[in-house]
């Protein structure tokens, strides 16, 4: 009998020892934490959560210090813009504190219990800025058991679980919300072409990362812009107001093709606006029905441009070696001077007269020596036919979508002479003038609306 007694004990002992470990009570120190995540550069999160669990088993999560990330030097930093709240979980006494403004949010008497008791969380929200580099910004969270954030060593809790990395998507950008237009030397540039006295001004606005970028109203740095393509410069500067910028008598001394690029003076993180092309040209003179005339002076050439047959309102554009210069094989022109025209706004015809002094005469032997050699976006009858031409003088892939020329996609040739009823550009007339220099007088249709020549 005593063996079966002994055998029992023993079976029983074994039962206890193989019995499922989820029937203990869980033991450790982890608590959880999970902060919001993604979000978008710059964008202003009002309220923005961070959430606690203990889940230490069978300590109480009594305090906790959380602490806001630090941005990347080179980077604006995190921004609390609404103080920290408890907004579910809070025990009656708990308290919430951010002493000096600090990067220190304080929580205390929290007096979480171990999940899954009903109070073993909580969440507290806040309004926060983001920078405006993309990255991850991890939060660091110290627990203790007391509910004082007081004791020893051995009082804290930990390790961290849960999702303590806030990611950041994107980068803050400033770009153009008016874009600059066309303008003749010196005169007003503003977001409608050859127009200096419109009262739609550039401006620049600062935005956040997201796909479909929204304005940040919290920036209000000076924005400043520079031009870049052209032979001329341009420096001006305007501080932002609730995230933008206006720019008003803004101008260029020089012809040619220009973008402007807007940086901020002193804000970090952001990347540079480009405008879209623009020109600055040297005469725009009013077109309409009644009348549509520019003249440009160079050195040893002028030119004059008529607009005839002309429909709507505009200008006539003529302006100076813009652009890049005609090439015509087998054809050098008395100077180095070339034009390029259109009739802008407005639709008509155009009739060139392009005078040549008595000093560029000398190069050749005559007027009857003197070519067009015209360049065009699209092809024409020519001479000897036309050859490829890099129109805009921009690489065939250069990612900007307002070029309307990538690459060698324009034409250029000699321009035959008109016949009776002329279709397609070509010359009317070569003449002499007195005192030695010569007039070339050429026909373009309305089709070709941006040509230049040599």
């Amino acid at each position: 009998m005593a063996r079966y007694l002994v055998l029992f004990a023993a079976l029983a002992a074994a039962a206890i020892l193989a019995a499922p470990a989820a029937s203990a009570p869980k033991q450790g120190k982890t608590f959880n934490v999970v902060v919001e995540t993604p979000e978008w550069a710059g964008a202003t999160d009002g309220a923005y959560t961070i959430t606690i669990k203990n889940t230490t088993g069978t300590q109480q999560l009594g305090s906790a210090n959380v602490t806001i990330p630090t941005a990347t030097t080179g980077d604006i930093d995190f921004t609390v813009t609404s103080e920290p709240v408890f907004v579910s979980g809070a025990a009656s006494g708990a308290t919430i504190a951010r002493p000096g403004g600090g990067k220190v949010i304080e929580l205390r008497d929290l007096a979480l219990a171990p999940e899954p008791a009903a109070n073993s969380s909580v969440t507290l929200s806040l309004g926060l800025r983001m920078p405006c580099v993309s990255r991850t910004y991890n939060w660091q969270v110290d627990a203790r058991q007391s509910n004082d954030f007081s004791g020893t060593p051995g009082n804290a809790l930990g390790p961290v679980t849960g999702t303590t990395g806030l990611t950041v998507e994107g980068s803050c950008k400033l770009r153009f919300a008016r874009q600059p237009a066309s303008a003749e030397v010196g005169a007003d540039i503003t977001a409608d072409a050859f127009q200096p006295g419109s009262p739609n001004l550039v401006t620049v606005e600062a935005v956040d990362g997201s796909p479909d970028p929204q304005r940040l109203t919290w920036f209000n740095d000076t924005v400043k812009l520079a031009a870049t393509g052209g032979p001329g410069s341009l420096s001006a500067s305007s501080p932002a107001n609730a995230g933008v910028a206006t720019f008003d008598g803004l101008s260029i001394a020089l012809s040619g093709n220009y973008n402007l690029v807007a940086s901020p003076a002193t804000a970090p993180g952001f990347s540079d606006g480009v405008s879209n092309d623009f020109q600055i040209v040297d005469d725009a003179g009013a077109c309409s029905s009644s009348s549509c005339k520019a003249q440009v002076n160079g050195s040893k050439t002028s030119s004059t441009l008529t607009g005839s047959n002309v429909a709507g309102t505009g200008f006539a554009v003529l302006s100076l070696n813009l652009g890049t210069q005609p090439a015509c094989a087998g054809y050098t022109a008395p100077t180095n001077e070339w034009y390029e025209f259109q009739l802008f706004g407005a639709v008509g015809d155009k009739t060139i007269e392009a005078f040549y002094s008595k000093a560029a005469m000398r190069n050749v032997s005559g007027p009857s020596a003197l070519e067009i050699c015209f360049a065009a976006p699209q092809d024409f009858p020519a001479k000897l036919g036309t050859a490829p031409f890099d129109y805009d003088g921009d690489p065939a892939t250069d990612g900007d979508p307002s070029d309307l020329f990538p690459g060698a996609e324009g034409f250029a040739g000699l321009l035959p002479n008109c016949p009776q009823t002329p279709a397609a550009p070509c010359v009317l007339s070569r003449m002499g003038t007195t005192g030695g220099g010569a007039i070339v007088t050429f026909f373009v249709p309305a089709a070709w609306g941006d040509p230049r020549y040599w």
